[in-house]
């Protein structure tokens, strides 16, 4: 056997039993509620806020660190549960590399694959006014946040950001690079800029 696939691999089993050691006490002492143990490739970067939750499922894939995935791992799994933000990830899911931020709720339904690099985002952060014109009164008008669900069975491609208000159907796929600003149907794949269905999924 090559020895360098034997190096390789054996980096790799050290990955996820350091990355899932820690990850879950991380989780844990952060007030995550994680149901069993979450395996994890590196270690995430968690930011919970004191009215907020986090909730993850069982079997969940949590990929942080290069190694764990070839397309490209460029930096940790974000889950950041703002104000009275919920993240709530289901059972049988697999995240690599992406940034989940919640102000109101991001729910993740079962068998959800969520490629590399990708940002589901439940709020605009701030408003779009310029900062001359900006009164915080006029700032929290304008700071607006919608829930965000992605129901069983989605795969979400590389690079794919989903903003606050959508909803991905049941069984639909969403190619690499889109961003979805509207519901998608279930069964579908869509992609592009914005989202749109390009046919059903049989």
């Amino acid at each position: 056997m090559n020895l360098m696939y034997i190096c390789f691999t054996l980096k790799k089993i050290f990955s996820v039993l350091y990355g899932t050691f820690w990850s879950n006490i991380k989780l844990r002492l952060w007030g995550c509620k994680v149901t069993g143990v979450a395996k994890c490739f590196g270690v995430p970067y968690i930011e919970k806020f004191p009215g907020a939750q986090i909730k993850i499922g069982k079997h969940v894939d949590l990929r942080s660190a290069m190694i764990s995935n070839s397309a490209g791992c460029f930096h940790p799994i974000v889950l950041s549960a703002r104000k009275q933000g919920l993240i709530e990830i289901g059972n049988n899911c697999g995240i690599s590399s992406s940034v989940i931020v919640s102000e109101e709720s991001i729910k993740i339904g079962n068998n959800v694959l969520i490629g590399v690099n990708c940002i589901i985002s439940d709020t605009d952060f701030h408003s779009v006014e310029h900062e001359v014109r900006r009164t915080p009164a006029l700032d929290k008008k304008m700071h607006k946040t919608r829930p965000v669900v992605i129901e069983d069975d989605v795969w979400l491609g590389m690079n794919v950001t989903v903003l606050k208000g959508v909803t991905v159907g049941r069984g639909s796929v969403i190619a690499a690079g889109s961003v979805v600003v509207k519901d998608i149907p279930p069964d579908s794949l869509a992609g592009g800029n914005p989202a749109k269905v390009i046919k059903k999924i049989k």
